[in-house]
């Protein structure tokens, strides 16, 4: 598998002056990411591509084992994932915080690792 790089603001990464290509592990981990900050009917080409951030995440009082189940299904549809670790969903009312945080083992037997903190 390979992309073009994307810098940290998730632009195109053209630091050389040119595109840059990210191939295996890295290009894995760089999909994966996208697919997870994707939200349910942002893309107008298909709306059914996305997680249900609004409808069921980042609401009052969410589901924890739907949350962990929406997660997994998402990692688990991305190209090159063929287990996930460790998956590990927190909600924390008092604070409205939702952590999030897995490791994925990928087709070339490396594990990625995932930590994210969304405020509700």
């Amino acid at each position: 598998m390979s992309d073009i790089r994307l810098d940290a603001t998730g632009d195109l990464d053209i630091s050389t002056g040119d595109l840059v290509i990210v191939e295996g592990v890295q290009a894995v981990a760089q999909h994966l990411k996208i697919r997870l900050g994707f939200f349910l009917g942002e893309w107008m080409l298909d709306r059914r591509i996305g997680l249900p951030y609004y409808q069921q995440i980042l609401i009052k009082n969410p589901k924890t084992a739907v949350v962990r189940n929406l997660f997994r299904k998402a990692i688990l549809d991305t190209p090159g994932i063929v287990s996930v670790n460790d998956l590990l969903v927190d909600y924390s009312p008092g604070a409205r915080t939702l952590d999030v945080s897995f490791s994925a083992k990928t087709d070339g037997g490396e594990n990625l690792t995932f930590d994210e903190r969304f405020i509700l």
